[in-house]
């Protein structure tokens, strides 16, 4: 199973376009995690307090009380709650156990201001997140 400290973070989409010295302190920022299936990561309405990045197994996301989206290894989740300061839009959970590695608000906040790549790309995929929900709904 791959770790914080072996993961090439450049093969995760987001990371994709930061520097070896800008992968480093991100890397050192995260804490790997085992999580055993069936564990809520994050609750719909709560507030936000980390970042996820999915290293091995699947977790569901859930509105509302339905599933509305299958995760898997190299996605990530919680960041939209983390740069609006708002709860949770989802809940997810462990659908499989999983090895995710976590980012608190606090180094998530100091990230992105030491990784200014990192500030774009998250945007890049909250508006790709928000393009596809606006798919479904109106086609």
């Amino acid at each position: 199973m791959a770790t914080a400290a072996k993961l090439d973070l450049s093969q995760i989409w987001v990371f994709s376009t930061c520097s070896k010295a800008e992968l480093t302190k991100i890397r050192r920022a995260f804490t790997e995690v085992t999580v055993e299936a069936g564990r809520l990561l994050c609750e719909e309405g709560a507030p936000g307090e980390e970042f996820f990045i999915i290293l091995s197994g699947t977790a569901d996301v859930i509105r509302n009380g339905r599933k509305v989206n299958t995760l898997g290894p190299g996605q990530f989740f919680g960041e939209l709650a983390l740069l609006d300061h708002r709860p949770r839009s989802a809940t997810v959970r462990a659908a499989s156990e999983m090895t995710v590695l976590v980012l608190a608000q606090r180094e998530f906040t100091g990230l992105l201001a030491e990784v200014p790549g990192l500030t774009k790309k998250l945007l890049q995929a909250v508006a790709g997140r928000l393009r596809a929900a606006d798919s479904k709904a109106f086609h």
